[in-house]
């Protein structure tokens, strides 16, 4: 470090979400229509860092499928992967209730809306 230069290395810095969350992109498209690969993955991406717990509490889907969720890019993506294929000509429902949030509790933290997809 040098003389009039500035170093954030150990600095904090708080990040505050003024915003709720949203859902900036869904995937596989909704489209109940249409089919998807069996061996789709759902994805999610938020315009904020989620909170883990509280949104892999609020996902759902119907009929019942068992998997993993798994959350990347600190937090922002949230993917569910099926144990098994999905099962040909069935229709899905995904959704993500208003549970879903992000850590910042100081304001609107949660989805406002609950977030429903078919496929």
């Amino acid at each position: 470090m040098q003389a009039n230069e500035m170093s954030y290395l150990n600095s904090t810095i708080k990040m505050q979400r003024k915003t709720p969350p949203t859902i900036v992109s869904f995937s596989p498209e909704n489209n109940p229509t249409d089919s998807i690969s069996c061996a789709s993955i759902i994805e999610f991406v938020f315009n904020w860092d989620m909170d883990t717990a509280a949104t892999r509490n609020a996902f759902s889907i119907v009929p019942a499928v068992n998997g993993k969720i798994e959350f990347t890019n600190n937090n922002s993506h949230m993917v569910f992967t099926p144990n098994d294929p999905f099962t040909g000509a069935t229709l899905y429902t995904v959704t993500l209730d208003t549970t879903a949030c992000h850590p910042d509790t100081s304001f609107v933290n949660h989805l406002q809306q609950n977030y429903v997809s078919q496929f």
